[in-house]
Order: C-alpha cells, then sequence, then structure tokens
C-alpha cells in the first residue's frame, strides 16, 4: 500500500480519498483535529498533531514549518517515503509542496506554490507578461515614508491594503486616496506581510478549473454579484453566476491560460480572479493553487457533474483525471448555474427566530442549506452564512434574476445573545 501524506483535511472531502487501497497519514492542527469525528479520524494510519497561535490564521501552518517537517519525518520513518503529498487548502498548499520538495516528491512544487499564495510573488510573475496586472508595492513595518510617496507618486485614486498571505479579504482596507495611505503610514504604519496596490474598477469574476500537464480540462467562469470584502465586513450577500457569452468565455478561457502558463501551474485544481474593466479587458486580480471555496465544488459537481475536490486529489497523486466530459462548465451544463451566500445578521452570535421567503424561493434552486429555527448561528470561519444556494437556470440573466429574487425576499431573523 502507497503511503499518502495530507496536510490538512475537512469532513466533507473524505469521499475523495482512498483509504482502503492506500495507507494515508495527516498532519492537523489540534483545533481541527478536536472537531473532526473520532470515525473520520480513525480512517487515518496515523494523525500527526501541532499546535497553532490561531486556528483561524490562514498563514497558521507556514508558520509551523519547523514543526510539520519534524512530524513528516517521523510519518516517514513509521509507514515509509510519501507516494504523494496532498494540500487541498489555501492555508496547506504551501506546506504541501514544502514537503514534496523536502522529500523529492513530484507534485507541485514550492516555488509554484509560493507563486500561487503569495500576492506580491504572484503579481511580480506577471507583471513583465501580457497578462495586465495592477500596480502594486510591497509594505512591513521598514516601510519608510519616503518610500511609500515615491511609490505611489502618480497614482489617483483609491488604493488596496491587503495581507500577502490570507483569503476571503480579510485584513483588506481601501482607502480613498494616496494621501489616505500616506496618513495611515504616519500614524499607524504597516505590519509585515502587507501589500498596496492600485483599486481596479470593473466586475469582479471567479475562473474555476483544473489543469493537467500544463493544459487546462475543465473550466468555469462567473462573474461575482456583491463582494466578499463587503460580505465579510458589511453583512452584504455574495453570490456569483456563470456566463453564458461565447465571446466573453473564450477571452477567459485566453486569459486563464496566459496566467497558468507564466506561473507554471501544470498539475493543480485553480481558482483564479479577475476584473474586467471598463475598458472591457480583463486585469489579473489574484490566484490560489486549489479549488474554490464556498459553493464552488457543490455547484460544479451538482450542475455539471465535475467533482473539483476528487479531480485535486488526483492531481497531486500524479493519477490521471477521472473527468472524461467537456473542457467547459457551459459545455457540460448548458445555460448557466450560480450561488448565493446569505451572512449571519450583524455578524452576531444568536438563535434562529424566524425564516422569511421560503414561499418563494425559485424553482432553480437545486440546492440549499438553511438553518433550522432555533439553531445557533456564530460568524466565525470563512463564509458563515445563514442560508446558502445554489441554481441552475437557462440563461445567465435569469439565473441571476433569480439570485436578486433571494437576495431581497430571504431573510433570517435572530435572537440575538445577550453576552
Amino acid at each position: 500500500m502507497a503511503h499518502i501524506l495530507h496536510v490538512g483535511f475537512a469532513e466533507a472531502f473524505c469521499g475523495a480519498i482512498d483509504f482502503e487501497h492506500d495507507t494515508v497519514t495527516v498532519l492537523l492542527h489540534r483545533y481541527r483535529v478536536e472537531r473532526l469525528p473520532k470515525h473520520v479520524l480513525a480512517q487515518f494510519a496515523r494523525v500527526a498533531v501541532f499546535d497553532t497561535d490561531d486556528p483561524s490564521d490562514i498563514a497558521g501552518y507556514e508558520k509551523q514549518l519547523g514543526t510539520i517537517l519534524k512530524l513528516a519525518d517521523e510519518l516517514v520513518a513509521e509507514f515509509g517515503p510519501p507516494r504523494a503529498v496532498v494540500g487541498l487548502f489555501e492555508h496547506t498548499v504551501y506546506p504541501a509542496a514544502m514537503l514534496r520538495d523536502h522529500f523529492g516528491v513530484p507534485g507541485t512544487r514550492a516555488q509554484v506554490a509560493l507563486r500561487c499564495r503569495d500576492k506580491v510573488e504572484m503579481k511580480r510573475a506577471l507583471q513583465n507578461s501580457a497578462v495586465p496586472v495592477p500596480r502594486f508595492w510591497p509594505v512591513d513595518t521598514s516601510t519608510t515614508a519616503a518610500e511609500l510617496e515615491g511609490s505611489l507618486k502618480g497614482t489617483l485614486g483609491r488604493v488596496v491594503l491587503k495581507p500577502r498571505g490570507q483569503a476571503g479579504s480579510v485584513g483588506v482596507r481601501v482607502f480613498d486616496s494616496p494621501a489616505e495611505v500616506l496618513d495611515h503610514a504616519a500614524t499607524a504604519g504597516f505590519e509585515d506581510g502587507y501589500e498596496l496596490e492600485e483599486f481596479v474598477d470593473g466586475s469582479v469574476f471567479h475562473i474555476d478549473g483544473l489543469v493537467r500537464d500544463g493544459a487546462v480540462c475543465f473550466l468555469s467562469v462567473s462573474r461575482y454579484l456583491g463582494t466578499c470584502l463587503d460580505f465579510e465586513f458589511e453583512s452584504v450577500p455574495v453570490g456569483s453566476v456563470t456566463l453564458d457569452d461565447p465571446d466573453l468565455l473564450d477571452r477567459a478561457a485566453n486569459f486563464t491560460d496566459a496566467v497558468l502558463d507564466q506561473l507554471r501551474l501544470s498539475d493543480s485544481s485553480f481558482h483564479l480572479e479577475a476584473f474586467l474593466t471598463p475598458s472591457d479587458e480583463f486585469t489579473f486580480l489574484e490566484i490560489a493553487c486549489r479549488f474554490g471555496g464556498a459553493g464552488v465544488p457543490i455547484q460544479l459537481r451538482l450542475v455539471a457533474g465535475f467533482d473539483i475536490v476528487r479531480e485535486s486529489v488526483l492531481a497531486a497523486m500524479g493519477e490521471p483525471p477521472e473527468w472524461t466530459g467537456p473542457r467547459t462548465m457551459a459545455a457540460a451544463a448548458p445555460g448557466a448555474s450560480g450561488m448565493l451566500w446569505v451572512p449571519i445578521p450583524g455578524r452576531a452570535c444568536g438563535r434562529v427566530r424566524r425564516i422569511r421567503g421560503l414561499d418563494s424561493c425559485p424553482d432553480s434552486v437545486v440546492f440549499s442549506e438553511i438553518p433550522s429555527v432555533g439553531a445557533k448561528l456564530s460568524p466565525g470561519g470563512f463564509y458563515a452564512a445563514a442560508g446558502k444556494f445554489i441554481l441552475a437556470g437557462p440563461n445567465t440573466t435569469s439565473v441571476q434574476a433569480d439570485i436578486e429574487t433571494l437576495i431581497s425576499t430571504y431573510a433570517v431573523e435572530m435572537t440575538v445573545d445577550s453576552d
């Protein structure tokens, strides 16, 4: 039996792992171990446990790389060299790649994973290519006012401050002008591990898919409705809808090919985000060498039959893909589909008192996750929601209209905890 080493794990993805024919071990922080059911943990030949300072910190695994390497060496001493190292999540893709380098295992290397993880490194790799990239400037505790003023010279309009290694809009702040950035630098300064970049106007798209041997074998292109930033900080619903415009789909596919080729990402799932500017040009936002979060895996599986989680595991293991269908979501599932995540009201902890709008739920809803009356809701974690919906319909316009109907009619009323 081959030794397959996982870095990080989630119960929802048990079905994508072959526990019967492989010896599967896993490296997990204690917080996750304490919350996984015993029958899930029992499927692993060994669970190596470590601690992180903050379980919600996306960079927590990276900060514990020394410990992770030591524990991995112990697993290898017991079960033999790994045939593959699997890291499926934003916080595990780089540690998993480091272990591949460490053990000489095929798969995405650390240098490539870093380009798909660090928001500065990914734009550095693209800035001299044909891919349009926003202007950006790394900042840290040593950044001086003079350096900053020189960097921002000639910049007009808003400027975005964001962590280089977080996700889901955590730590993001938008300044209305370069002068506000300079004021912030003078009064508060910057923490290490941040970057500034020019604000780009336009619609935001997420492009999800699978690349094998350097060729994209599945691609889904969606336009965001709302933003992750507003979902996290303003309690505004966020959703997206797939495109049915052939010309725009072709241009998105060409843009994706150019990005992946420049970053040298050849065998992985990916989640790419881009702007479509008022001049009708795709401009790079960011990329991750893992499948998209929120409802992306559910939507692709339910609507198109494409299991991006399973395909991610196969890519990491060097096994051939199981997908034999069309190259695009548009061909695999004619029409359009979308998703909607409704935030917990006021980002407060409490219990559901009443749910409104279920009687007007559109027929296009093919999946929903709705809390029951009396259920406890908490805003902790990425994309914690008071309602989750996947929709499928005849075209982009109809699906977007149904999402907007849900936004205007669905609501959860809560009794907020007094403490």
